[in-house]
């Protein structure tokens, strides 16, 4: 006689607690189903160097890599095995190098980076992956050093370099003279 009630077979994941030594340096993490799930913890003597977050065998979620010092020196967001969001990368100090913005794994929107100040050094725009717009380079005082834009990864221009002290740069890499300068940019004859 049946019940009316079927059994069905129950898998439960089998989960395995990793843990590999190489010399000084040591990787802890979980197996799920073969697949690496949860945090993956590398260390080497025993001082933090990455921490590395796993979903079915794909980066996901915050990644944190470390100097030896203990600083942080990257936070990388993945999203199914690629980056997507805000990554930042540090010196040993803990100073900002760099931002960027990534989507599905490409760069898309701003990348900023910065000299030890925090005054940025280059602030590049991306879509898909592709420069896209204009990027801008800085000497240290602040002042703009070059400038470029771009379309679809392709220069719409040539780069126009300018002097620390903000007269634009000549075809012999010379900064124009003050008097041209001054003229030029009274005349709005200077180039963009």
């Amino acid at each position: 006689m049946k019940s009316g009630m079927e059994s069905k077979a129950v898998t439960l994941p089998v989960t395995l607690p990793v843990t590999l030594q190489q010399d000084t340096a040591t990787l802890q993490g979980t197996l799920e189903n073969g697949l690496l799930n949860g945090s993956l913890h590398i260390q080497d003597s025993q001082l933090p160097l990455a921490q590395l977050n796993y979903a079915e065998g794909q980066l996901h979620g915050l990644s944190l890599l470390q100097h030896p010092n203990g600083k942080t020196s990257a936070r990388l967001p993945y999203v199914e095995g690629r980056l997507h969001g805000t990554a930042e990368y540090f010196a040993g100090d803990g100073c900002l190098l760099r931002r960027e913005s990534w989507q599905d794994g490409q760069r898309h929107g701003e990348s900023r980076t910065l000299f030890a100040d925090g005054s940025p050094q280059e602030i590049a725009p991306y879509r898909q992956g592709l420069l896209h717009g204009q990027r801008e380079r800085f000497h240290p005082n602040g002042q703009l050093a070059e400038q470029q834009t771009f379309s679809h990864g392709q220069p719409r221009s040539p780069a126009q370099a300018y002097a620390p002290d903000g007269r634009p740069l000549d075809n012999a890499g010379k900064p124009l003279p003050w008097w041209k300068y001054f003229w030029l940019k009274w005349v709005g004859d200077l180039p963009e």
